[in-house]
């Protein structure tokens, strides 16, 4: 059996808002900002004969701050992904082998939209801060079966047959949100939400 424990800090300096494409009328300001990212990963391997399983979990703080956006105020990274856990199985028995994975993660930050705000220049988005809301926590299971084989008879040439399934409980784990203004037969705006999954 073997632990493996890892903390870091890092800071990373000269970001710019653009770079991010952060979702708010307030961010198409051009602004410099820093990142921060406070994690911890833990690792945990263990072999019993022909099986493996390794438990993964990861504990992570990445923040944004620009002196142009929020006020300052720092915000979550696009990608801050506070908590992940990673549980993974793997049994061998001469040419087959057979494995199993799950995983569960906390949602990523997103700006989320509250209204449409319409003048003389147009329709606009009106968003609340940057990345103060989550997407829903993502999780899923997959497992897959292979099965390895001589072509030649000098074992020079191999095979190999798989077969896989992802998401074996069909989640619809939302990747990302965006958000459109769209236009109504009778020429009103609606607010339109875009889940990628």
């Amino acid at each position: 059996m073997t632990l493996d424990v890892e903390g870091y800090y890092k800071t990373i300096e000269g970001l710019t808002s653009f770079t991010f494409g952060f979702d708010s009328v307030n961010a198409l300001t051009f602004s410099k900002g820093e990142s921060k990212v406070l994690g911890l990963d833990v690792l945990l391997k263990m072999k019993i004969n022909n099986y493996r399983t390794w438990l993964s979990y990861s504990l992570i703080n990445n923040e944004f701050t620009f002196n142009e956006i929020n006020n300052g105020n720092s915000f979550p990274g696009n990608f801050d992904i506070t908590n992940q856990f990673i549980w993974s199985h793997s049994y061998e028995w001469n040419n087959f082998s057979a494995s199993l994975g799950w995983s569960i993660r906390t949602g990523i930050p997103f700006t989320k939209a509250i209204g449409i705000t319409e003048n003389i220049d147009g329709a606009f988005i009106d968003y609340e801060e940057i990345n103060s809301s989550r997407l829903p926590n993502y999780h899923r299971l997959d497992a897959s079966v292979t099965y390895k084989f001589n072509i030649s008879e000098d074992k020079k040439w191999k095979g190999k047959f798989g077969f896989s399934l992802l998401n074996i409980y069909n989640t619809e784990n939302i990747l990302s949100r965006t958000y459109q203004i769209r236009q109504n037969e009778d020429g009103s705006n609606v607010l339109r939400e875009i889940n990628k999954i």
